[in-house]
């Protein structure tokens, strides 16, 4: 069935023939549908939109977590403190605002 959904086919769109996949179709006719049909096909398209955008939204936070697992943490010594601390004074910078 996969197989058959994202096959192209010929079809006509704003008058001009051309081979779109079964699914671009289907897609297309669905956001059609929940915008121009009534209140059952726009609250079908609110839920496939929603979930659609929560995956997405999981995948990312899961990409953002190996990200973050995967740097290093920066570990400040004593003796960086101090030249840290040195360097602000020569320079007349200060930490606190």
């Amino acid at each position: 069935m996969l197989k058959e959904f994202h096959k192209k086919i010929p079809v006509k769109i704003n008058g001009k023939l051309t081979k779109a996949a079964n699914d671009e179709m289907f897609a297309h006719n669905w956001v059609k549908d929940g915008i121009t049909k009534g209140p059952q096909s726009k609250l079908h398209l609110a839920n496939a939109v929603r979930a659609a955008e929560a995956r997405v939204a999981a995948a990312e936070a899961e990409a953002r977590k190996k990200v973050d697992a995967d740097e290093p943490i920066l570990e400040w010594t004593e003796e960086q403190e101090k030249v840290y601390q040195e360097l602000m004074k020569i320079s007349g910078w200060s930490d606190k605002k």
